[in-house]
């Protein structure tokens, strides 16, 4: 058992003894219904429900192994899922007093997975118990189901953990390739109070590896208001994210010299600068990242100074082109991915009362003016590949 899923409950148990006022108020250890992950659905058998599913521990079977860590006993692991169907959120939460023993414990629920369908018909009255309950933590992630939410959070993990946690870690994962964002309830919180800014949610997917059901992250979910409209692929994500200065870790692969070379970006900022005039917007987007070359399948010298400018020169230009992907999916769903309109709303409140009305038809219509610079910090250990046999002069 992953050490993160004692951590969890032992906060869980630390918090119940200090809200207890005496013995006799206590609950029993295996009293505490523990929700760690949190499904939606629309209930087919009953249209018009939600379905509920909780992904709830079981305390009783974690147990301190050798090296500190936590183990599971029994075959069945340290949790089990539950259904819940009823009319609106309120009353199917209530309704595991039915099923268990005591009130559900959402205090340290990692994640809530949405089921694709219930995201494309609203997503604001399901989650509105949530965002008003206390308990609920803010930064609880939000992820979109391929399918549905319940049989997301049924597909046991290869490592032995609770398949909330490792959803959890997956999103957190993604910030290596920043093809995908975390969200988190607070997120959804803001966008919804914005009148123009659309969400967007990663997206869990089911892939079959070597007869197995495996889970992966794999591009963003696009909202306008509460309601999914559409997704961005990878590339186009990560095309959002240069643009927020939300890059903290990506590869850049360009062709040269008969192969590819791979950089791994070391950071990059980003400026954003709108402006209105006529009724038209215009945006000017400067990004700049450091890189280090981390491999070449060419057998030339990259690491002259002709090259080094070509490269950089090369990589700006893919940085530009998967800005210029992101904005044209979003225009195509009118969908403000990148807060473009909050940004006038800061800036020019005046110029933002004008065109507010026509956002929708403005944003698609948005010129961009995007610039690039990347910087090449290191060439690795290496100046040559090691295969490269010409003798040096």
């Amino acid at each position: 058992m992953h050490g993160r899923l004692k951590t969890i409950v032992c906060a869980a148990l630390a918090a119940l003894a200090l809200l207890s006022s005496g013995c006799q108020s206590a609950r029993e250890l295996g009293d505490l219904v523990i929700v760690m992950g949190i499904g939606m659905d629309g209930d087919r058998e009953e249209p018009g429900n939600i379905k509920l599913t909780a992904q709830i521990v079981l305390p009783e079977k974690i147990s301190s192994s050798q090296d500190g860590g936590a183990s599971s006993s029994g075959s069945e692991g340290p949790y089990y899922n539950l259904g819940s169907s009823e009319k609106n959120t309120f009353e199917a939460v209530r309704g595991y007093t039915h099923m268990v023993s005591g009130k559900l414990y959402i205090a340290h629920t990692q994640v809530f997975v949405i089921g694709s369908e219930m995201a494309r018909e609203g997503i604001a009255p399901y989650l509105d118990f949530f965002t008003r309950a206390k308990e609920t933590r803010p930064t609880a992630k939000i992820v979109i189901s391929e399918t549905t939410a319940s049989e997301m959070l049924g597909v046991k993990p290869q490592k032995e953990m609770l398949p909330a946690i490792h959803i959890s870690q997956l999103v957190e994962g993604q910030m290596v390739n920043s093809q995908s964002k975390e969200i988190t309830l607070l997120d959804y919180v803001k966008a919804m109070q914005s009148t123009t800014a659309s969400l967007i949610a990663p997206i869990l997917r089911i892939e079959e590896k070597e007869g197995k059901q495996v889970l992966s992250v794999s591009g963003m979910a696009v909202f306008k208001e509460d309601k999914m409209v559409g997704e961005l692929s990878g590339d186009e994500t990560r095309g959002v994210l240069w643009v927020m200065g939300e890059i903290r870790s990506a590869v850049i692969n360009v062709e040269i010299a008969g192969g590819i070379a791979s950089f791994d970006v070391l950071n990059a900022k980003s400026s954003v600068s709108p402006t209105v005039s006529g009724g038209k917007v215009a945006v000017k987007i400067d990004v700049a990242a450091s890189v280090k070359l981390a491999e070449q399948t060419c057998e030339e010298n990259l690491a002259t100074q002709d090259r080094i400018k070509e490269l950089q020169a090369l990589a700006g230009e893919a940085i530009r082109s998967e800005i210029l992907l992101a904005y044209q999916k979003a225009a195509s769903l009118k969908a403000d991915v990148f807060g473009f309109g909050e940004m006038i709303h800061h800036r020019d409140k005046a110029s933002w009362r004008e065109i507010e009305p026509d956002w929708d038809r403005l944003f698609p219509e948005i010129t961009l003016d995007v610039n690039a610079e990347v910087t090449i910090k290191s060439v690795g250990s290496l100046e040559r590949p090691a295969w490269d046999k010409t003798d040096e002069e």
